[in-house]
């Protein structure tokens, strides 16, 4: 018995060292945490276990609010790992959990260090190179900035919001030509989590409406981000409902075209040629070939154009875009101008999609001027196909208007689209297949190709039956005017059967002329005529010029409809 208790007390005294000394381990501990540093804190930015120890420090409220926030700040400052921020995850984690009050404190101390930080400038790096020191610090307060558990202080949200505009779009005081090359110097850098573009969406109309302003710099007309600035003002709408936002937004986007329409303009003159002569002719000094055309003058002026003409087409995209009177006074200007290249003139009326003012007579006059003119096909045809944003209705009485053409090309762009609007919104056109035959020339005085009667008469019949096409053919065969009757003919080219062959036959006899057109005019009857079959060789064709009705008949209806006839039928079919 006296052996149990002596090994009790021996077992007391023993533990009770052990507490003593996990005591004294604590006080100890406690007291390496009172003297943790701002120099253990960098220190732990580069070692393994140094999120965790900054995370401690952080979310600890036995430590001083100080230390707390220059935690917070090497947790901004700790270099990624593994292409991760691992830090600044760690951090907004963590503020998400603490106390409103607490939360706030913290990041009103990060916030009054980070803020200079986000507004350094670009500098200079050497070789026309840059470095951005600002790009960590914006990414920082850019994250911070969008986490919504944090809950930010009005105040502290509303100085981020600034400093994150000025850092995207810079100081509206600064100079033009120094906002702009910021921003297209942090466009270009990959090495940032979030994007000037991300950014300024998410900053809203109040800092996309300074973007305009940067189209006035010196240099805009060779900026490589006249694109972005165009898309960010276009694209960041105003909210429904909101009378206000929605007047900046219409003033900015007015801006924005007066703005662009001036580069527009003076890259179709020689305002860009000029702008990147300097460089230009350094890279050819450089090329292995640049000799010839530095050297020869006219190689010299083909090369700029070929440069200026490469600019344009990436400009053009960019005005349809923009759109706005400005721009589209320019582009009409530019498409109605004889002097000016064929391809510009096209592009122009391209780029005019979705942009026609249907309540503008004036527009619409320009497009019927242009389809009648003398200009190449891509701008007539460009211009017949800006008619199409008109109403149905008013549509058609251009197209109707061109029939008067002498030029048989240019009626036939406006008849192809009349009856292509009669397939889309039928009655809602106004006219209907009669009015369309009776629109036609009605003599061999007015020119009219051999091409045209089969090509009206198969887009006849694709129309809604409802339309009584076929009723308006049937008469317009009967019909002595000529360019209805050839178009009933065309129809049968193109659909009709043996059986419709007896009552063809005979107009195989009837020596109306078809019209006669000079071989440049490229009517086709004469040259290069209808195909016919070789007798004995039904693999081979000879061309029949065509004089007459009876010759369409016989040359170029009959042949098709026999040729139709003999063919294998499609599997499938009775």
């Amino acid at each position: 018995m006296k052996d149990i208790e002596r090994g009790l007390i021996s077992t007391r005294r023993r533990l009770g060292r052990i507490a003593v000394v996990a005591a004294v381990a604590a006080v100890a501990a406690a007291a390496l945490g009172c003297r943790v540093n701002k120099d253990d804190l960098k220190r732990w930015e580069k070692t393994v276990n140094g999120p965790d120890k900054l995370v401690a420090v952080l979310t600890h409220d036995k430590y001083e609010r100080d230390l707390r926030v220059e935690a917070a700040w090497s947790l901004i400052e700790m270099r990624k790992r593994g292409g991760q921020a691992i830090g600044l995850t760690r951090l907004i984690e963590e503020l998400d959990k603490l106390p409103v009050t607490e939360r706030r404190e913290i990041l009103d101390g990060v916030w009054k260090r980070l803020q200079p930080m986000v507004l350094q400038p670009i500098q200079p790096a050497g070789e026309g190179r840059f470095s951005d020191p600002s790009v960590v610090y914006k990414d920082a307060t850019f994250a911070l900035y969008t986490d919504e558990k944090l809950d930010l202080d009005p105040k502290l949200r509303d100085e981020m919001t600034r400093a994150l505009t000025e850092w995207a779009v810079g100081k509206d005081g600064d100079p033009a030509e120094k906002r702009l090359a910021a921003f297209e110097t942090r466009m270009d850098n990959a090495a940032q989590a979030y994007g000037v573009e991300q950014v300024l969406r998410k900053l809203g109309l109040p800092a996309a409406t300074r973007l305009p302003k940067l189209m006035t710099a010196p240099s805009a007309i060779k900026n490589q981000r006249l694109d972005s600035i165009a898309r960010i003002v276009v694209d960041v709408k105003p909210a429904a409902g909101d009378k206000g936002a929605g007047e900046a937004y219409d003033k900015a986007r007015d801006e924005l075209s007066t703005h662009f329409a001036d580069i527009l303009k003076q890259t179709i003159g020689d305002g860009y040629v000029n702008a990147v002569k300097p460089e230009i002719d350094e890279a050819l000094k450089k090329a292995p070939n640049g000799k010839q055309v530095l050297d020869n003058p006219d190689n010299y002026k083909k090369y700029m154009n070929d440069v200026r003409n490469e600019r344009l087409t990436s400009l053009f995209a960019i005005a349809k875009q923009v759109g706005r009177k400005p721009v589209v006074d320019v582009l009409i200007a530019t498409a109605q101008d004889p002097k000016a290249d064929a391809k510009h003139r096209a592009l122009s009326l391209a780029a005019l999609e979705g942009n026609v003012d249907t309540s503008n007579d004036a527009q619409m006059k320009a497009f019927l001027a242009i389809a009648k003119s003398d200009a190449p096909d891509e701008v007539k045809l460009g211009s017949l196909n800006r008619m199409n944003a008109y109403p149905p209705d008013v549509a058609i009485k251009a197209y109707y208007d061109l029939f008067e053409s002498p030029n048989w090309k240019v009626r036939y762009g406006g008849a192809l689209r009349v009856l292509d609007l009669l397939a889309r919104v039928g009655d809602r056109t106004k006219t209907n297949p009669k009015e369309f035959l009776a629109k036609l020339p009605a003599t061999d005085k007015s020119k009219f190709a051999l091409g045209e009667p089969s090509a009206y008469g198969d887009a006849l019949h694709a129309l809604p039956k409802e339309l009584g096409a076929k009723a308006a053919l049937d008469d317009a065969l009967k019909s002595e005017r000529l360019g209805a009757q050839l178009t009933a003919l065309g129809w049968y080219l193109t659909h009709g059967t043996k059986d419709d062959l007896p009552a063809l036959a005979k107009l195989e006899a009837d020596k109306s002329p078809v019209p006669k057109c000079k071989e440049d005019e490229e009517c086709g009857w004469e040259k290069p005529g209808c195909p016919v079959p070789k007798a004995g060789k039904p693999d081979e064709v000879d061309y029949k010029s065509i004089a007459t009705v009876g010759d369409y008949v016989q040359h170029c209806v009959k042949v098709q409809i026999e040729q139709r006839a003999k063919a294998p039928k499609p599997e499938g079919s009775k």
